[in-house]
């Protein structure tokens, strides 16, 4: 039995107006039908697919707990940290760690969860030291005025270096409200040590490193930067500064940096007789 009924309809696929026998109808053609629903799975093949990278994507942040063995950029996620903070904590003990190879470094699950049951490392001053302190700086007992931020151009170290270079150096400094001041006094005296000409054993070493230099390097005569991080327990800037100032032969492989072993090995014997980096 056929329709009488014609009434005007337009095309869910491509938009066009036609005539059709039933009210129900959607597209103009059979071809438009199939158009529109091959472009219907296709949408939900792509809907499904990122789902499914979403979801992989999520998986390594909420299964590192569930690994018995932790790389350094495992814990890094797990403490929203920067993976040269967790060398930091390797190098001073407080972090338990196994290394395997010269890059490659490995934490148990248990070792990791043990940092939480260590007391806290930053613990708030007693009262009386602070107020101490307060009335040191009233008093002008304590030579309080440069800021940090001040040092580094005269210095010519980044904020972590100067911190490290004050620190080793026992410069005080007093904390007032969120500022940190250090004591003119001290930080003058060390600026003018600072100033003093390199001694003449630091001279010969930079001759003798330039001899090296001129003979050639290769990377079987060379330790890796991750290598010296970990014999001499310092940040990769750090050491940056020590080999400048020797002017320590490098060698530079795509984008890994090498540097002499002989150049190297001369400041560990230095260091273990007590000289200073």
């Amino acid at each position: 039995m056929s329709s009488n009924i014609a009434v005007k309809r337009k095309c869910e696929f491509c938009g066009n107006e036609f005539t059709a026998k039933k009210t129900v109808t959607r597209f103009c053609g059979l071809q438009c039908n199939r158009k529109f629903y091959k472009l219907k799975i296709k949408n939900e093949k792509i809907k499904r697919s990122n789902l499914e990278t979403n979801d992989l994507n999520f998986k390594p942040e909420t299964s590192l707990l569930a690994k018995e063995i932790l790389t350094v950029e495992d814990v890094a996620k797990l403490l929203k940290s920067s993976k040269s903070a967790i060398y930091d904590m390797i190098n001073s003990g407080r972090l338990k760690s196994t290394k395997l190879s010269v890059r490659k470094t490995r934490i148990l699950r248990s070792d990791f969860l043990a940092l939480f049951e260590q007391p806290n490392l930053i613990e708030d001053r007693p009262v009386k030291e602070k107020a101490r302190k307060i009335d040191d700086e009233i008093h002008g007992e304590f030579d309080v005025g440069y800021r940090i931020a001040e040092l580094m151009p005269v210095f010519k170290k980044s904020r972590d270096a100067l911190y490290t270079y004050l620190k080793k150096n026992n410069i005080p400094k007093v904390k007032i409200g969120k500022e940190i001041l250090l004591s003119k006094e001290a930080v003058n005296k060390l600026f003018r040590k600072f100033r003093e000409p390199k001694s003449a054993g630091n001279d010969a070493e930079r001759k003798a490193n330039l001899r090296l230099a001129n003979k050639g390097l290769k990377v079987a005569d060379c330790y890796s930067i991750e290598e010296c991080v970990m014999m001499f327990g310092k940040r990769r800037e750090l050491l940056y500064g020590i080999f400048n100032r020797r002017e320590v032969p490098r060698l530079k492989v795509d984008k890994h940096i090498y540097v002499s072993k002989k150049a190297v090995d001369r400041i560990l014997r230095g260091k273990k007789g007590g000289e200073e980096l």
